[in-house]
């Protein structure tokens, strides 16, 4: 907990120094304090069918079992700092502290910015670190914890149409207390990438990186990973297209190359205008996992997703978004363990967007369909949902914010007893100046 409380104190400092010594000059700055309270709330409920297990006259026959993971209430303050230089070889930064705190634990956060030369010939900087730590009552395996990562990166504009980019990043974390699956580990990488605008304004990148993590713990759970992506954004016939492609490899030092995997994904978006307020907005998503070796966890996989949606906007002082259309996935598993995983999915998917007025913004999304595997596997069997997602934020009066955050997902299986709830909550109420 001492190192805990020294790192935020450093950053406080660190903080403060900056802050007094900014003011003034040829530069655009400011300071500003957000604080409230905040819940986060993660909660599953789901069905047994106890007679397999206890019998009858088991404390657990009871059929609907409930297991809360989180359920907080906690106060934050965060300090911000925003400093603009007017002249193009100055420095620009932004810096940003906070401590949030619960009944029983608090964390120290932290992130900042550092920018330096023009648009055509930038260098840009980022970094953030947390220290979690529980002063009341015995902490959980890996509750606590120091996190710090960073990035360096460098543009340079050749010309309008010529843009390259080289990035440096890393990332520490170390727990308080390790376990079999929870170990500390550091991570560094880099990428290099190729950004080119056409005549048209249409774009098209290229990225290629490479990552290396470091398990002190454990030699088997190092490894390196190479990844590459080639995409599209601009205009195709009467509509706007927008097409990635990827290709990774992960190699571990498992004997037998176990858990080592190739990844090929490829994503494609078309909206496609149908006159006055209406679009149709098509979407395909594939992915194809290829496993060096065969296991019960690790198989090799194709994932399908396809989409098609009907989209109105409207609105003048409020602008509104609704999609609504037919979404299907299919998953097809290529193993001797686990064939039975195969499924079709269906669903209807709604979206709506509201953005307006006093920093409205409402974003829904919902999708109701039936899930059907080839044949049940042994844990579950074929079931019906509902997935919903509602992010909002609204400016209730200056200068009181109110953000909400709310996932949920309910299954009801073609065997009771294998019915699941799923509800995730967050919600804060921020006063900034």
């Amino acid at each position: 907990m001492t190192r805990g409380i020294w790192t935020s104190r450093l950053a406080v400092l660190l903080f403060l120094i900056l802050w007094a010594d900014s003011w003034g000059g040829d530069t655009l700055s400011r300071f500003g304090v957000r604080a409230g309270l905040g819940y986060d709330y993660i909660s599953q409920e789901y069905f047994l069918d106890s007679l397999r297990f206890s019998g009858e006259d088991s404390s657990v026959t009871a059929a609907l079992l409930t297991s809360d993971y989180l359920d907080d209430k906690k106060g934050f303050i965060f300090l911000e700092f925003d400093n603009r230089s007017l002249r193009e070889k100055e420095l620009d930064y932004n810096f940003e502290i906070g401590w949030e705190q619960t009944a029983s634990v608090y964390r120290a956060i932290g992130q900042g910015f550092f920018a330096l030369g023009k648009e055509s010939d930038r260098l840009e900087s980022e970094f953030s670190f947390e220290t979690k730590q529980r002063y009341s009552g015995k902490a959980a395996l890996g509750e606590e914890l120091n996190r710090l990562q960073g990035s360096l990166k460098y543009r340079r504009k050749f010309s309008p149409d010529l843009q390259t980019h080289f990035k440096l990043y890393g990332e520490n974390i170390a727990f308080d207390s390790t376990g079999t699956y929870l170990y500390n580990y550091s991570r560094l990488g880099a990428r290099a990438g190729l950004d080119i605008l056409t005549d048209n304004l249409n774009s098209i990148y290229f990225n290629v990186a490479y990552e290396h993590r470091l398990v002190p713990d454990s030699n088997d759970l190092n490894f390196n990973l190479v990844r590459s992506t080639l995409g599209f954004a601009g205009n195709l016939g009467s509509g706007q297209l927008s097409a990635e492609s990827s290709f990774e490899f992960k190699d571990y030092q498992f004997p037998e190359n176990r858990d080592d995997y190739y990844l090929g994904s490829a994503r494609i978006d078309y909206d496609y205008p149908l006159g006055g307020k209406y679009s149709l907005i098509t979407g395909l998503n594939t992915e194809y996992f290829n496993y060096r070796f065969d296991d019960f966890i690790g198989s090799d996989h194709l994932l399908i997703r396809l989409e098609m949606l009907l989209e109105r906007e409207s609105g003048d002082m409020n602008q509104v978004a609704v999609r609504v259309g037919p979404v299907a996935e299919i998953l097809k598993i290529n193993s001797p363990y686990d064939e039975s995983d195969d499924y079709v999915e269906f669903a209807g998917k709604m979206g709506v967007d509201i953005m307006g007025l006093a920093g409205l913004l409402i974003l829904l999304e919902n999708q109701t369909g039936y899930r059907a595997y080839r044949v049940d596997p042994f844990y579950t069997s074929d079931f019906a949902f509902d997935r919903l997602t509602v992010i909002g934020s609204l400016g209730l009066i200056k200068p009181l914010t109110l953000d909400i955050f709310f996932s949920a997902e309910w299954e009801w299986h073609r065997i009771q007893s294998d019915d699941n709830r799923i509800y995730l909550i967050a919600a804060s109420l921020a006063c900034a100046f």
